[in-house]
């Protein structure tokens, strides 16, 4: 399955997981806000042979701890791709361990992400989720 989230804004939501969990699929997410949120294992987080493919999105104010050991904004397990990292940007986020942006937690590394700057939120357009 194929889910594009397209403008849109999660703030203030909390979860045990993760605010947008994906297993197996493939996530698209252009141009969507994410501002203080709170999930254990990361605000996006991508598993068992998943995708991920990112552009213009915002992470502020998120946080998390996952009470195992390091962890990400965005976590992506081995079995998982990092498709596109594309002028994303990350600011104020605080989790488990050193990495505050995209963190692969097979190899404990840790990608920034690619953005200087928030998008505007006049850029944003309105809620789209799609599912293919």
């Amino acid at each position: 399955m194929t889910v594009n989230v397209i403008g849109c804004s999660f703030d203030r939501n909390a979860n045990i997981d993760s605010i947008i969990q994906n297993i197996r699929g493939t996530l698209i997410l252009r141009r969507t806000i994410f501002s203080n949120n709170t999930a254990k294992y990361g605000t996006v987080s991508v598993s068992n042979g998943g995708s991920i493919s990112f552009a213009n999105t915002c992470f502020v104010g998120n946080g998390g701890s996952s009470g195992i050991g390091p962890s990400g904004t965005v976590v992506i397990d081995g079995n998982s791709i990092l498709a596109l990292n594309d002028r994303n940007y990350g600011e104020e986020n605080t989790v488990d361990g050193s990495c505050r942006d995209i963190f692969f937690s097979s190899s404990g590394e840790c990608e920034v992400f690619s953005g200087t700057e928030c998008i505007e939120t006049s850029t944003v357009m309105p809620n789209t989720i799609e599912t293919l």
